[in-house]
Order: C-alpha cells, then sequence, then structure tokens
C-alpha cells in the first residue's frame, strides 16, 4: 500500500510515535525523483511511505504525487503480488484488457554508484477508467536479487526476514477502501479482471453502501455515498473527483495493545465499534497523513 507524504522523516516519527509501528529506516530512492521507506508486515504485506526527494526529474509521478499532496496526501496506489508478470500480462490481455508492461524496476542507494540488478517487474492496467488505472498495479519481486546485490555491498542491511514486531501488534491483512461514484460500474470491472465479489454490505462509519473484493486472503473495499453529507462524499469533492483511495482496514492482535501504542491524547478520543471485519477502532485521516486508518482486531494464521 503506497501512502504519499510530503516529509518522509516526519511521516517515520508519526507512524512510530503516534501509531504504533516500526518502520524501516533504510530508505530507497528512484529514477522518478520518489523515495520511500517500508513499514514491514506478516505475509510479505507492507505499507510504504512515498516522498518526493528530487521534483526536477520531469517525472509523471512527481506531478501526480504533487498533486495527491495538495489534496492532503494518503493512499495513492496498491500492488498486488504475483509469482509471474508476464503470465499476469498475458491473463489480463486474453480478458481483454489492454495493459503497460511488465515494466522493469529497481531503486538506487545513497552512497553507491552501482546500479542494483532489477528487482521487481510491474504490471498496470490501462482501461481507460480511472478508478481502476490509476488505483491498482501487478508485481513480481525477483526472488534473491536484492541478496545477490547485497552480498557486493555488505554496507547495505541483508535482506528482510521475519516483520518487526510492531507497538500497536500490527499483522496485516489489508484491505483498502476505494470511494467511487458509482458502486456497480466498479465492482463490475474488478470482477471482471479477477477479484471475486465477497459480500455487499452497508459501511456506516461512511455513510454508505460497500462491495467486498477478494484479492488472496485480503480484499478490496468499494464504497459510494448512500446520502449527504457523508466523509465519502467530502472526500470525493476535495478531491475534485469521481474516486479514490480513502482508507484502509488493517489487522491487529489487540486493540488495547494498539490504542495503548498511541499517545494518551489520540487513543482518548477513539472509541472501538463493531467494523467490516470484527471489532475496531478508526485513526481519523488528520492522525494517519490523509488516510482513514481502521484497526481490526485479528489473529496472525498458523505458523507465522
Amino acid at each position: 500500500m503506497q501512502i504519499a507524504v510530503s516529509d518522509l522523516a516526519g511521516a517515520t516519527q508519526d507512524f512510530e510515535k503516534r501509531l504504533g509501528f516500526t518502520v524501516d529506516m533504510r530508505s530507497s530512492r528512484f529514477p522518478s525523483g520518489l523515495e520511500n521507506r517500508i513499514i514491514d508486515l506478516h505475509e510479505r504485506e507492507y505499507l510504504e511511505l512515498l516522498a518526493i526527494y528530487n521534483p526536477q526529474t520531469g517525472h509523471a509521478d512527481i506531478r501526480e504525487m504533487e498533486q495527491s499532496l495538495e489534496r492532503g496526501g494518503g493512499l495513492i496506489g496498491f500492488g498486488v503480488r504475483v509469482s509471474s508478470a508476464e503470465a499476469t500480462a498475458s491473463h489480463l490481455r486474453k480478458e481483454g484488457f489492454q495493459v503497460q508492461g511488465p515494466i522493469a524496476g529497481t531503486p538506487t542507494y545513497p552512497g553507491i554508484e552501482e546500479t542494483p540488478p532489477v528487482l521487481w517487474r510491474r504490471v498496470q492496467l490501462k482501461t481507460g477508467r480511472k478508478f481502476i488505472d490509476d488505483v491498482i498495479f501487478f508485481s513480481e519481486y525477483v526472488a534473491g536479487a536484492y541478496a545477490e546485490f547485497q552480498s557486493r555491498h555488505p554496507e547495505l542491511p541483508s535482506a528482510r526476514g521475519d516483520p518487526p514486531n510492531h507497538r500497536n501488534s500490527a499483522i496485516g491483512r489489508l484491505h483498502p477502501w476505494l470511494a467511487v461514484a458509482s458502486l456497480e460500474e466498479a465492482s463490475a470491472i474488478y470482477e471482471r479482471v479477477g477479484f471475486p465479489r465477497v459480500r455487499r454490505t452497508r459501511f456506516s462509519l461512511l455513510n454508505g453502501n460497500a462491495v467486498e473484493l477478494g484479492i488472496g486472503h485480503n480484499s478490496l473495499v468499494l464504497v459510494e455515498s448512500v446520502a449527504e453529507p457523508s466523509p465519502v462524499q467530502d472526500f470525493l469533492s476535495r478531491r475534485d473527483s469521481s474516486y479514490g483511495l480513502m482508507g484502509l482496514s488493517l489487522g491487529v492482535q489487540s486493540l488495547g495493545t494498539a490504542l495503548g501504542a498511541m499517545p494518551p491524547g489520540i487513543a482518548a478520543r477513539l472509541g472501538s465499534g463493531e467494523g467490516l471485519f470484527g471489532k475496531s477502532v478508526v485513526v481519523p485521516p488528520e492522525h494517519a497523513h490523509g488516510l482513514w486508518l481502521e484497526l481490526f482486531e485479528t489473529q496472525p494464521r498458523s505458523g507465522l
């Protein structure tokens, strides 16, 4: 999950001190002019804090990031991990979709002149519908590529192993919320891509209706406003758009632990209730860099 932030160091501190996550302090930089830091979770899931480090590259990603930050930041995209980018692109083309890619990608590391090998391959949909083209991508990560590069540069940290123990007890189970103007139009095209409908439900927190679509053991929640005023309508109005990633449900082992990891002044204002995925608390956008962050109580799968 990609989260646009204006200040990478400041966002790192906020996610650690205010929300209780452990942020990997190593940064990666990309030719586009963006840099990131990672919040590792279980089952190879992660949150990615993204910021601009060089606005002069002229890359399209810079303008898109600037526009997102002008609207308050927050979620700007989410990736689906696949075993083969080539097979994914082939499948989508057979289903009648236009795609871009696979596109090879690699970052750079400050102080190291050697260009790393290809670390991932990405596929992007080109349907002509912004609520999917600008939202989702598919990534294949090249096994062993970083470890091989790091073996020649021992000053770099070793490849990521087990995820850290977050103070808020976060374990993952990521369910992004995509606000849309037309629930049925959006759900129909996502189902065509291959994400099955799990349920249609009321999303009381947002005064809206929702459709949950399965993506592996996670899901995508499409939501539309059913009446004004509503957070969905406010969100889309501020974006001057008919769609946008507005929030995220994320599993924690204990809500009490999650609340205890936050400053008392924030935790005291967050009441628990029944959310889309069980008992939860919701952190509003002003405390989570532009996104609604629902923490719901769950347990890790066996073997974790």
